[in-house]
């Protein structure tokens, strides 16, 4: 009975994929941007961007303490 409840992870496991995916690109032109702007303009712009490359990091983060919990339940069955 636990199987069908852990066999829904692989769905968060995409979505996941998919925000950190978004987060790392969004990151890299905001990087992009932020290096052809007015340096007094730049900071903020880079502080955005650390911000969407720590969202990446929690969300791949999240994944792996997903599948660690999966096994776990695997195991005790």
């Amino acid at each position: 009975e636990a199987l069908p409840s852990v066999k829904d992870l692989d769905t968060a496991d995409n979505e996941l994929d998919e925000l950190a995916s978004l987060a790392k690109e969004k990151f890299e032109d905001l990087m992009d941007l932020g290096m052809n702007v007015d340096p007094r303009f730049g900071g903020v712009i880079f502080q955005t961007a650390s911000q969407l490359l720590g969202h990446a990091i929690t969300a791949k983060t999240a994944k792996m303490d997903k599948k660690l919990k999966k096994w776990l339940i695997y195991i005790k069955m």
